[in-house]
């Protein structure tokens, strides 16, 4: 799948810059990052390591629950990102970053503990709708915007909280474990 996505970015027109523009950029290492990207990286970071963690945890979750058909869990969350994806970009352009992000952020640390409470297949399935709507809003949404502004603390501390719910979460799993 990878050699298939570099296909298309030989298609993609680079942004060329004339000789001038490049001299007055400045020496090429004091342009390498931003300041202002360090928050919405971390942001970025924990959102996708809470995410790639869950998602791997779920089949030994439903083997421990003794639930049958558990990869259903991966169809209802990749049909619900295949819904809120999209709707997220064009929110986001709409309201603005806060104004989704947060929300998306609240909506998908709910969705650690509505999975971990889920003792069923339907508990666990609602689950992968709330995190289809909560990371399919917020990862979209970070995405889609330009590096974060200096004062805009409250992202960054949410994405702390959604990264502390998911380890509160499998530390509620793995008590369950050892009854």
């Amino acid at each position: 799948s990878l050699g298939l996505a570099v296909i298309p970015s030989f298609l993609l027109d680079p942004d060329k810059k004339s000789k001038e523009d490049l001299a007055g950029a400045g020496k090429w290492y004091t342009n390498i990052a931003s300041k202002y990207a360090i928050a919405p990286s971390i942001v970025m970071m924990l959102l996708i390591m809470a995410y790639s963690l869950y998602n791997s945890y779920m089949v030994p979750f439903g083997e421990e629950l003794g639930v049958a058909g558990i990869g259903a869990y991966f169809t209802v969350l990749a049909l619900g990102l295949l819904c809120s994806r999209p709707l997220s970009g064009t929110l986001t352009d709409r309201f603005g970053l806060r104004k989704i992000l947060i929300p998306a952020m609240i909506i998908f640390a709910a969705s650690f503990f509505v999975v971990s409470s889920a003792k069923t297949l339907p508990g666990i399935l609602v689950g992968a709708i709330v995190v289809a709507i909560g990371y399919g809003a917020a990862n979209p949404a970070m995405q889609s915007n330009k590096p974060i502004e200096p004062n805009s603390d409250t992202i960054f501390i949410m994405s702390v909280i959604v990264y502390i719910c998911h380890c509160l979460s499998i530390k509620k799993i793995n008590k369950k474990e050892k009854v």
